[in-house]
């Protein structure tokens, strides 16, 4: 298990599945400008021997940052529910970028998004939510 790797194929997974012109992130550099989405760590980041056995399985929680500019007011909260509803197949649902491979190209054995934040401001005056990533991937 590789958790920069696993963090760069969500990131490349999320970039390529959502049409909506974001940038993403695997880490947040302090220089991610909206509209974009970063890969953080969820509490606990890593669960280890979910299973027990030579082919002991790890979970890992991670968290999909969406931020938006709230200049555009009205817009940025109808963007933000594009992105955060599931299942519209109109390719901007984060959800679905997610879950569209479930082994994040075979980096990992299960990948799915269990919940999301209601959206809000944050201190720079951007509205984000957070969507809960859960991760499953063998120990080695």
């Amino acid at each position: 298990m590789n958790l920069t790797a696993i963090r760069q194929a969500l990131a490349q997974q999320v970039q390529t599945g959502v049409a909506r012109g974001f940038t993403v992130y695997p880490y947040d550099t302090g220089a991610c400008y909206p509209p974009c989405i970063v890969v953080g760590e969820d509490d606990p980041y890593v669960t280890y021997h979910i299973t027990s056995g030579d082919r002991c399985q790890i979970q890992v929680e991670l968290t999909l940052e969406v931020r938006l500019t709230s200049a555009d007011g009205a817009s940025a909260r109808i963007a933000m529910d594009d992105v955060l509803v599931p299942g519209n197949s109109n390719y901007a649902s984060i959800m679905e970028a997610v879950e569209r491979d479930k082994t994040l190209g075979g980096t990992v054995g299960d990948v799915w998004v269990s919940q999301a934040s209601a959206p809000g401001y944050n201190m720079d005056g951007e509205l984000t939510a957070v969507l809960s990533i859960q991760i499953i991937a063998n120990k080695s």
